[in-house]
């Protein structure tokens, strides 16, 4: 098996260090949908959410993201950048080393709007009223994508934008206006919240 060759794999690093930079202890599954089936991959959104939500159940993250790109920007993380910097977007390469250098404050920061956000009980609270926040969301739902948004018993919340991870995926063949907008809107009602 080559070094991207991997149906999935899990992480965890205690005491991680990337760019010079320590940072907190961080869980990291990953899954590689070119060596999975059609059938596998559209299995794997339901499995995805209910890992999530179970994690989110666990204990008390500060947040979680989940990620839906090419081995080259993703792959193998080096926290959640490939190892090899060559083939990452310039702007992704520049919102990890900001988050990097926040400190303190990225355990109350994301990163950026994912296909999935888990945000911890005091993201949620910055975000103000909870139930406007999620009526709002809704409001932004198509028939394909309903109920992309669960509260969990500790007050975070876990959200997506879409009901299946393939819609993010490259060439973006299944990516709706639809999907934009409510990427654009969260990113809109993070970066207000002061949690972008």
């Amino acid at each position: 098996m080559g070094p991207r060759e991997f149906a999935w794999e899990v992480e965890w690093e205690p005491k991680p260090v990337a760019s010079g930079i320590a940072f907190e202890p961080y869980l990291g599954v990953s899954w590689g949908l070119t060596f999975l089936a059609e059938k596998q991959i559209q299995m794997l959104s339901p499995l995805v959410k209910k890992f999530g939500l179970m994690l989110g159940d666990l204990g008390n993250p500060y947040h979680g993201l989940i990620d839906v790109g090419i081995t080259e920007e993703t792959g193998y993380g080096n926290l959640y950048q490939s190892i090899e910097p060559g083939y990452v977007s310039y702007e992704r390469r520049v919102r990890r080393l900001v988050w990097l250098r926040s400190g303190k404050r990225r355990r109350h920061t994301l990163r950026g709007v994912f296909w999935g956000q888990l945000l911890s009980a005091p993201m949620v609270r910055r975000l103000g009223d909870r139930d406007r926040f999620v009526a709002e969301y809704a409001d932004l739902e198509d028939p394909a994508d309903r109920n992309l948004i669960d509260i969990l018993a500790n007050g975070s919340m876990f959200i997506r934008l879409s009901s299946s991870i393939t819609t993010v995926r490259r060439p973006f063949a299944e990516l709706l206006p639809s999907t934009l907008e409510r990427a654009a809107w969260l990113y809109e009602r993070f970066t207000a919240a002061g949690i972008l």
